[in-house]
């Protein structure tokens, strides 16, 4: 291990996980390409979703959710650490865009290695997981404002 790599927090080389011939590399902390691949990855399937729907939305329409689905991305709302990207990837869809982009592997590979190799593919996960962020320093859902209007109605 390069004494980078120890820097970071890296605790050992790429870990590797074998099936139907192909060896599928994994980091074992989440890189900042990773994050950025899975933001571009629910990004693009938003904008999919969209298009699917141009022939049903009027256009005015179709232009407004698009402005909106622009906007929500400037504003971080596909960003990694998001309360939305967060609880995506606790989903079995959510976890197959997060291996996909941490092996560079399909969507069909990586249901394959899920269905064959879930074990050795849950305790790489883990690892890289906590690796990446410690208890302490994990993204938290943000607790709702309160609503002081409501607190204090009829009160002088």
């Amino acid at each position: 291990m390069s004494e980078r790599s120890a820097a970071l927090g890296i605790k050992g080389p790429p870990k590797t996980i074998e099936h139907n011939g192909k060896t599928f590399t994994v980091a074992p902390v989440l890189t900042q390409g990773t994050m950025l691949a899975v933001e571009q990855k629910l990004y693009d399937r938003a904008k999919a979703a969209l298009l699917e729907l141009r022939d049903v939305y009027p256009e005015a329409e179709y232009v407004k959710r698009a402005d909106e689905l622009r906007k929500q991305r400037e504003d971080g709302y596909y960003s990694f650490e998001s309360e939305r990207t967060m609880e995506f990837l606790q989903t079995t869809q959510g976890t197959v865009v997060l291996l996909s982009c941490m092996m560079s592997a399909d969507s069909g590979e990586i249901m394959d290695l899920l269905t064959h190799k879930s074990q050795q593919v849950k305790e790489i996960l883990n690892e890289a997981m906590e690796d990446s962020f410690p208890v302490d320093k994990r993204p938290k859902a943000k607790a709702p404002a309160p609503n002081l209007a409501r607190r204090n109605r009829g009160r002088s």
